[in-house]
């Protein structure tokens, strides 16, 4: 099943289309992942405003690294190259636009350890990228047909990122997908589902809309990928500064705790959704 999304800005179509025509050439796999991602499958939906990024991050499932130098190779030579090299080994250009693209391997290529292993002796951790190419659809952006991580493998991912590098973008990324309120069809289903939370006083109705994600999350995601994404979500539950570090700057007092609040049930909510058996 392919669902159509809304248009996208002249820059980005052109970026897209232009790495899309190599991935095609080469018959490489791809799944656009990343703040990008969030920002094409949710923001647009729900009509919220996260955080704004330039850069975008692109999974390629390839066998070995002669696949991906193979890839580098047609994105940066040639008569007309349409992307440049970085310093950073997987960052690239988009000579025409000037957007950035991480250009992250998976597949073969990095078993047995779920793990890549740069020429420059770096190492990623690329764990649940599997199951999210595995779990999500394509979509049609503009005529361009594009594999893009869905909400939760997109939350999930994000989690594991910020496990890894603990930076504030990728918590800031995750609380604006969990303080969206449900639409029509979500709410329906929380009712349906979680009617004795709701009447419990356990969780209210936006809440209880956040447990699907990490229901889903428990159905998507191996075993290994699954404890780890619990174990983060238990981390910043037990040290709340994690999430006092992502708060707006511009709030008063009483909003600020309002928010704070907010944030935390919702992360409650999550891990409730990946702590039950359902």
């Amino acid at each position: 099943m392919k669902n159509s999304y809304p248009q996208i800005d002249t820059k980005t179509k052109k970026f897209l289309t232009d790495f899309k025509s190599i991935i095609d050439l080469l018959e490489v796999p791809m799944l656009l992942i990343g703040a990008q991602a969030r920002m094409l499958i949710f923001d647009s939906q729900y009509q919220v405003q996260g955080r704004a990024t330039k850069d975008w991050d692109v999974a390629v499932k390839l066998d070995n690294w002669e696949r991906y130098n193979l890839l580098i190779s047609t994105m940066t030579t040639g008569q007309n190259p349409l992307f440049k090299k970085t310093r950073v080994i997987h960052k690239f250009i988009h000579i025409e636009t000037e957007l950035e693209v991480d250009v992250i391997p998976f597949g073969d290529i990095s078993k047995p350890k779920q793990e890549i292993n740069w020429p420059d002796g770096n190492q990623m951790n690329i764990l649940g990228l599997e199951e999210a190419f595995t779990n999500t659809e394509i979509i049609i952006i503009d005529n361009l047909e594009i594999r893009v991580a869905d909400i939760d493998a997109f939350i999930a991912l994000k989690l594991l990122a910020w496990n890894n590098r603990k930076e504030n973008k990728d918590l800031k990324d995750i609380i604006t997908v969990l303080l969206k309120s449900p639409n029509e069809e979500d709410e329906q289903r929380v009712y349906d589902e979680f009617i004795d939370e709701i009447i419990e006083g356990r969780f209210e109705v936006d809440e209880a809309a956040i447990i699907f994600i990490g229901r889903n999350i428990q159905n998507k995601f191996k075993i290994e990928t699954f404890n780890k994404v619990k174990e983060i979500v238990k981390i910043i539950l037990g040290q709340y500064t994690y999430i006092s570090q992502c708060m707006p700057k511009i709030l008063d007092d009483k909003e600020w705790d309002e928010t704070f609040d907010k944030i935390v049930r919702r992360f409650k909510s999550l891990e409730y959704g990946l702590t039950q058996d359902f």
